[in-house]
């Protein structure tokens, strides 16, 4: 009987961070849009659903806080799961506060370069610029013009944390779309 109610107390402190976040579980890709210009492909879509009170108030404290969205042209493959990958970007869009200027630094890094920053004093652009990509070049159609079972995925993961203090986990959203050339 000890060991119910020792277990039933390490499941309910562990709950505790997931319930108070429970906001997160609603994140979603939306407006997934994918342009074939004649040279390259290029990306646009907006991840709703991540802005909460939790991550409002975590930026505010002067954490940094960091959304990675990954981006993979894959061929799906029956025998596996994960399919052949032929391509990958990360892009990594940061903020932080300063509590003394009040103003937001922002920064864009795509596969690890650092691609672009800003300052700003607005909560709305922090959350255009963290959530927001657009006409990303993700790279030549050449290798699958006329192919068939070739995707795009986007999976944004969203502002680890740790679960009593040692178990990472994060909140993820994600959308792919079959690419026809």
């Amino acid at each position: 009987m000890r060991n119910f109610f020792f277990f039933m107390m390490v499941l309910l402190l562990a709950a505790g961070p997931l319930f108070s976040q429970a906001d997160l579980l609603n994140a979603r890709v939306e407006r997934l849009e994918i342009k074939n210009s004649n040279q390259f492909l290029t990306v646009s879509f907006k991840v709703s659903g991540t802005f909460t009170r939790e991550i409002k108030e975590k930026i505010h404290s002067g954490i940094e806080t960091a959304f990675e969205h990954v981006i993979k042209i894959y061929k799906k493959n029956p025998i596996l799961p994960m399919g052949r990958v032929l391509l990958e970007h990360a892009i990594v869009t940061t903020v932080k506060y300063d509590t003394l200027t009040k103003l937001y630094t922002l920064q864009k890094k795509v596969n690890g370069q650092s691609f672009d920053t800003a300052t700003t004093d607005r909560l709305e652009e922090v959350e255009e610029w963290m959530t927001e990509i657009s006409d990303f070049k993700v790279g030549s159609i050449d290798p699958i013009k006329g192919k068939k079972n070739y995707f795009l995925k986007v999976r944004t993961s969203i502002a680890p944390n740790f679960l009593l203090f040692f178990i990472p986990y994060d909140y993820s959203a994600s959308k792919e779309k079959e690419l026809r050339f």
